[in-house]
């Protein structure tokens, strides 16, 4: 398909959706998969553990829309070690902040949801009291948005800080080429 006037690309709405799927039952399959083995006590670190997954994704989807570049060309002019990947996730923002926001927040909402009413109906026995699962489903619900509200303004009034220390980190494993803008 081509670009729309606005340089939209329909095509790639459709491959990120198809590989959010994919992606999402994976990670649906994988956590239920565990949470049946580990039961409703061992549920809870996993559950904490994917809101705190998407809280740092979320920060990161919103640094790299309010990031300044000027300081990372001037670490990338004296080779400082994350400078090239920051400017990477910079050019590329609008990818950058979708995977990170949208597909990864998504994926990760759904499935906490998921895992929280199941924890709740193991917590509530063999018949489910729709008030208790309501409770939990909401705290974790409550939990993450409050917690994401609080990390997304840190994360644009940090996001120089922000996208320094991704870059840093992706420098441990990848190296874009040079010139390279990832389109």
């Amino acid at each position: 398909m081509k670009r729309t006037s606005r340089g939209l690309d329909p095509a790639r709405a459709f491959r990120v959706g198809g590989l959010s799927l994919v992606a999402a039952a994976m990670v649906a399959y994988g956590t239920q998969t565990a949470e049946t083995g580990i039961g409703p006590v061992g549920a809870f670190p996993l559950l904490l553990g994917i809101i705190l997954v998407t809280t740092i994704f979320d920060i990161i989807g919103v640094s790299v829309t309010s990031a300044d570049s000027a300081p990372f060309f001037a670490q990338a002019s004296r080779r400082q070690r994350g400078a090239r990947q920051s400017l990477w996730l910079l050019a590329n923002a609008d990818r950058v902040a979708n995977v990170c926001t949208d597909v990864v927040g998504d994926i990760a909402g759904t499935v906490s949801g998921a895992l929280a009413a199941g924890v709740a109906v193991h917590w509530t026995g063999p018949e489910p009291e729709p008030l208790k699962v309501a409770l939990v489903v909401g705290i974790v619900s409550g939990f993450t948005i409050g917690l994401k509200a609080v990390a997304k303004t840190v994360a644009i009034r940090e996001a120089n800080r922000v996208i320094r220390s991704t870059g840093r980190v992706l420098a441990l494993v990848w190296v874009p080429k040079r010139g390279s803008q990832g389109r």
